[in-house]
């Protein structure tokens, strides 16, 4: 998950605890103030949900539910505040939700399983502006507060989480504020993010690869440039038409990205030069 900058986190910890402690506070907030209307759709889209009673952070910050052993993973976000996020959940210790679980039913390492969670609004207005009494996903909100980064995940209610993000984007909340996201694919101090989950913005210089991987490259030294990599079959899918031959493979992803500016997700690793695997085409935009 992405860590905040040292200096940067350091001046905003204090606050950002008291902001995630109001995450769900009676006062909706300017960010996630119209998501009231996505909420009230969150029942139709989510389907049969378990009951649980939330017994405080994990050390990954996810759930530990109260007398169960195994846990659950926020699905579909990445957390990119972790000291907003444990606030958040340490004072929602004791408050009953509902879950769906998502994609691969197994626990992961920390005993969590990947789900979908939703707050009942009871006596209190929630901070997304939902009323009182109605069923609130908590994904939603930590988009449209900045203190998360959708992962991409093909998942139900998907259109209420794109949603809450692009609200929390254009309100400059939290993560997508000065110095935040989405990163200059050509600012030098994008090495420094490694092993962070970022949104980098730059344009493709050209396009390359063969056989199982292929390049978009936006800079002449791949050794110092951004590039993003990808699967054949993810390239197949951005086409969105069947492509036998690598060659023409190539020259159909040069055609559709080249000297077009891309956003891209994903988390940043070093490859001789900063590199970000794409999961998914959902992971891949064309402004």
């Amino acid at each position: 998950m992405r860590r905040v900058g040292r200096d940067r986190h350091r001046r905003r910890e204090t606050f950002a605890a008291v902001v995630a402690l109001a995450l769900f506070a009676i006062a909706p907030s300017s960010a996630s103030a119209d998501d009231a209307g996505a909420a009230q759709d969150v029942g139709d889209c989510l389907g049969v949900t378990v009951a649980a009673t939330i017994a405080g952070p994990d050390d990954g910050i996810g759930l530990r539910l109260s007398g169960e052993e195994t846990g659950l993973r926020l699905a579909g976000i990445e957390i990119v505040d972790p000291v907003s996020a444990r606030a958040l959940v340490d004072g929602l210790a004791g408050r009953a939700i509902r879950y769906r679980t998502v994609g691969e039913p197994k626990p992961d390492r920390r005993r969590r399983l990947p789900a979908l969670v939703v707050l009942d609004g009871e006596a209190e207005r929630m901070a997304d502006g939902a009323p009182a009494g109605r069923r609130h996903l908590m994904q939603a909100d930590i988009l449209a507060r900045g203190l998360g980064l959708l992962s991409g995940e093909d998942l139900p209610c998907g259109a209420i989480l794109e949603a809450a993000e692009a609200r929390g984007r254009a309100a400059g909340a939290g993560v997508w504020g000065p110095g935040g996201m989405p990163i200059d694919a050509a600012d030098p101090a994008l090495g420094g993010h490694v092993s962070d989950y970022v949104v980098v913005a730059g344009r493709v210089l050209s396009v390359g690869g063969g056989g199982a991987r292929y390049y978009l490259n936006f800079g002449h030294d791949w050794a110092t440039d951004l590039t993003i990599t990808m699967r054949r079959d993810l390239a197949v899918r951005l086409l969105k038409s069947p492509v036998d031959d690598a060659d023409r493979l190539v020259d159909q992803l040069d055609e559709l990205l080249a000297d077009h500016v891309v956003e891209a997700r994903g988390f940043l690793r070093e490859s001789g030069g900063p590199a970000i695997d794409l999961s998914d085409e959902r992971a891949l935009r064309v402004k």
